[in-house]
């Protein structure tokens, strides 16, 4: 739920690299939950690399978890869009998508620096694009 602490996970990236969420502490992290078969995620992807070149240097991370693809369908798609970030195949278990309940594709979890639930729900596009920006506006 927003205001809470976000569920805790660790996973292996597309290039076998391990990983805790909790080392992402510091930065504002957007769970992005898709699939190259989704025509939203699609759509999405260039506008989330302008966004995660825009402000990674400023402590914006992507986390994109993959739904049931595997890495030669899911490499291409990333290279094209210039998805720079880490990638994890959420694979026959799902465990990501059973932990944070994902039914529908695209959907996204804003994560705070300390680790808490921001905003989810959050429909592709403008909405999406502004909510990561407020993160970094001086307050």
């Amino acid at each position: 739920e927003i205001g809470s602490k976000a569920p805790v996970f660790s996973f292996t990236d597309i290039d076998h690299n391990s990983h805790r969420l909790t080392e992402f502490i510091g930065k504002v992290v957007l769970l992005d939950f898709w699939g190259t078969w989704c025509a939203p995620c699609r759509a999405e992807a260039p506008k989330l690399a302008s966004i995660y070149h825009k402000l990674h240097n400023k402590g914006f991370e992507i986390i994109g978890i993959n739904f049931g693809e595997d890495s030669t369908t899911v490499r291409p798609f990333i290279s094209e869009h210039q998805m720079n970030w880490i990638h994890v195949l959420d694979g026959k278990n799902e465990t990501l998508h059973r932990i944070y309940r994902v039914q529908g594709w695209p959907k996204y979890f804003l994560l705070s620096k300390d680790g808490v639930i921001i905003s989810k729900d959050l429909r592709p596009g403008e909405e999406l694009t502004n909510d990561i920006q407020r993160q970094f506006q001086t307050k």
